[in-house]
């Protein structure tokens, strides 16, 4: 593997990376809005 290649490989692997961490955050969200949904209707 050239030195090329190992970039674009660490460039796809973290920005799959950061894709995961806002779909985390996403989801956090999500599930703290149903929360506060579930407990206002209580």
């Amino acid at each position: 593997m050239s030195t090329d290649d190992v970039r674009a490989a660490k460039k796809l692997q973290s920005t799959g990376h950061d894709r995961l961490l806002q779909n985390n955050r996403a989801m956090l969200e999500y599930l703290k809005s149903k929360d506060g949904v579930r407990k206002n209707v209580r």
